[in-house]
């Protein structure tokens, strides 16, 4: 046994451990000090200090008598009503935070070693330590919290909630600015009001190895003249510089602003961005003050050069804005004419639209997906039509009734389609008209059931085509119905280069 662990490399064990539930990695960690390594680390991998809670109390508990431990962590979440019930009352209070701590140690907390939902200190034997009402106070624990910060050295991904975090929680916030300061690749930023997040975002907050950046803004449309305009004012003045400062490793940026804020001052005060290759764009205008597209096609035409991949994505009631951010792209072809990937959310306008930005990157484009933007047959053709032109081998897309003609369609336009997903909502009646072609003729919930797939798709029928992997999805239907389950076989069986449907191997779906 010991000659055998020794040979298999440590990521191997790293990545048999994440098939494991958190009490099997208990079981097996005193199995062998390569199985307690690996379950250690899968264990303390992902932490969240969401809430002041059992959990978040047995952890810090634990971290506190075995400090290395924090190291281990990868991915941290940390939000306002954690620090609030720590931070939020006065020293001398006995309301609030102390009685959230005594709740919490009255239970007698048990850190068990192995047992269910606890996470372990030591392995190889059954350990219960407990704390006891009164030994320790909530100053304790808010020393204990920053330390364990402070001692996160391997944090890759953090994702920060602002969002009412009292002032007094601004101890706690420095030492995280040190610790991702250090090492953090992946920042996620959100906040209820854009000041909220003074503490942490400064020009003293440098990190050296940041690479992707996520910002929700989550304005009310309630909030006073006052309150937005001191929102505003952060979002220029200090914001835009922060994110300036990341210029030398930024990556991938994300902007998620809803109904409320006018980003028009925050886009005009971002810099060139040389290495930026990812964009997401969520972006909910002001019904009465409208953000000016303007400043957001500045800021892409400054970055486009090198962006590969960009996601856009807003809601309905921001029509008419994004019609003139549409117009303000077709001033400027420039503008996403190097795309690898684009993915586009319930746009509100037509697939002219699409169809633009498609054609910007023709001879780059390898992946569309088109999500929650439901097609018909004319369209899902009309979509294709401009895709002929481009290498593209990955589409997703979502159509109101599906059919084989939709599946014709795709075979004979993007014969070298290696990946497709396709969400529908109902299935559609089909017959084949003097051409060999299937034509969709009505809508049949009940009529067009397994056997018209299973006996119109011959086998072999897409013998031709290249895709390589199918995904497909329904909004009326589970994806273990009879009716799935008959077109996925059916349609595994008239294409021979499939290997992978809905994430199984195409073997099982053959008839």
């Amino acid at each position: 046994m010991e000659e055998t662990v020794n040979r298999i490399p440590y990521e191997i064990w790293e990545q048999i451990s994440r098939y494991f539930r958190i009490q099997q990695l208990c079981r097996i960690m005193s199995v062998h000090r390569a199985f307690y390594d690996t379950a250690m680390n899968e264990l303390y991998r992902s932490i969240d200090w969401r809430e002041f809670d059992r959990n978040m109390a047995k952890t810090l508990i634990c971290m506190h008598r075995n400090p290395a431990l924090a190291a281990r962590v990868r991915t941290l979440h940390i939000a306002a009503p954690m620090l609030e019930a720590l931070y939020s009352v006065a020293q001398d209070s006995s309301e609030g935070t102390i009685k959230t701590f005594e709740n919490i140690q009255s239970q007698h907390l048990a850190v068990d070693g192995l047992g269910k939902e606890s996470t372990p200190e030591t392995a190889g034997t059954q350990v219960e330590k407990r704390l006891r009402v009164g030994n320790e106070k909530p100053s304790d624990a808010r020393e204990w919290m920053e330390t364990a910060l402070s001692n996160m050295v391997n944090i890759e991904t953090c994702t920060f909630n602002s969002t009412q975090v009292p002032t007094a929680a601004e101890p706690a916030t420095r030492v995280l600015q040190k610790t991702l300061s250090q090492c953090v690749r992946k920042l996620v930023l959100d906040c209820g009001r854009a000041s909220e997040l003074q503490m942490l975002v400064s020009s003293s907050f440098q990190l050296r190895h940041l690479e992707d950046l996520e910002i929700i803004l989550r304005f009310h449309p309630g909030t006073s003249s006052t309150q937005r305009h001191l929102d505003q004012k952060f979002v220029a003045d200090r914001f835009a510089p922060f994110v300036n400062a990341l210029h030398p490793t930024l990556v991938s940026l994300s902007v998620i602003a809803t109904h409320g804020i006018d980003y028009s001052t925050f886009f005009d005060g971002i810099d060139v961005l040389p290495h930026l290759h990812q964009l997401f764009l969520w972006l909910d205008f002001d019904d009465q003050e409208f953000s000016k597209p303007n400043s957001l096609i500045h800021f892409l035409r400054e970055n486009s050069s090198q962006l590969t991949s960009v996601t856009l994505r807003s809601l309905p009631s921001s029509d008419s804005t994004w019609r003139k951010f549409a117009s303000g792209l077709e001033s400027d072809p420039q503008i996403f004419s190097g795309l690898r990937s684009l993915t586009i959310f319930r746009l509100p306008l037509d697939l002219k639209f699409v169809s633009s930005l498609i054609q910007r990157s023709k001879n780059t484009l390898k992946c569309l997906h088109v999500e929650q933007c439901p097609l018909e047959l004319q369209q899902v053709r009309q979509l294709v039509s401009t895709l002929g032109e481009t290498p593209v081998i990955s589409l997703e897309l979502e159509v109101n009734i599906f059919s084989p003609a939709v599946l014709d369609l795709l075979s004979k336009e993007l014969p070298w389609l290696e990946s497709l997903d396709i969400t529908f909502d109902k299935v559609g009646s089909v017959h084949v008209d003097s051409r060999g072609e299937f034509v969709t003729t009505e809508f049949d919930d009940y009529v067009w059931t397994h056997y018209r797939f299973t006996s119109l798709i011959a086998t072999d029928r897409y013998k031709g085509w290249a895709l390589s992997e199918l995904r497909l999805r329904s909004h009326s239907y589970n994806d273990d119905s009879v009716l799935v389950y008959q077109i996925l076989r059916s349609i595994a069986d008239a294409t021979p280069n499939l290997s992978i449907v809905n994430g199984k191997s195409a073997e099982r779906w053959h008839s």
